[in-house]
């Protein structure tokens, strides 16, 4: 009978030692599984990152292009294509400024005064056209330096 106890008392510790080793198994399996499911929320999140910036590179490169003309090369730089705009929108109010003074003055002044008139707009158009040419000669050549 001694000898039964002593094997039934192993018996029992060896089960006690199973099921812990069982419990920390688990306890493994489920520590891995959280793992493998962020590292997979990660993968996503990086694709999605990546997606996003190759558009936005697209979209750089395509405003760029519409942006050039025959005498600016605008670059796929957020700052390029913002300086481009800039430009651009300057240029259109301008004109839409000589325009005004224009129809002003055509519906004011008598036929000679407006010729005078239209001459002297279209000096001072000529000379902020001289004065944007310079400032891009100066913006290219400090690019370049750069």
């Amino acid at each position: 009978m001694g000898r039964q106890k002593e094997l039934e008392s192993e018996l029992e510790s060896v089960k006690d030692r199973l099921d812990a080793s069982q419990r920390a198994w688990s306890a493994m399996r489920r520590e891995l599984e959280e793992q493998k499911s962020q590292r997979a929320v990660e993968i996503d999140r990086e694709r999605f990152v990546s997606a996003v910036e190759t558009q936005a590179k697209s979209f750089k490169e395509c405003l760029s292009r519409l942006l050039s003309d025959g005498r600016v090369t605008v670059e796929p730089y957020e700052e390029m294509i913002t300086q481009r705009l800039q430009e651009i929108i300057l240029t259109l109010q301008q004109k839409s400024a000589v325009r005004t003074q224009l129809y002003l003055l055509s519906s004011a002044s008598p036929s000679h005064d407006l010729h005078q008139c239209l001459t002297n707009c279209c000096d001072k158009v000529n000379k902020q056209v001289s004065v944007h040419k310079r400032q891009l000669g100066w913006f290219y050549l400090a690019a370049l330096i750069t």
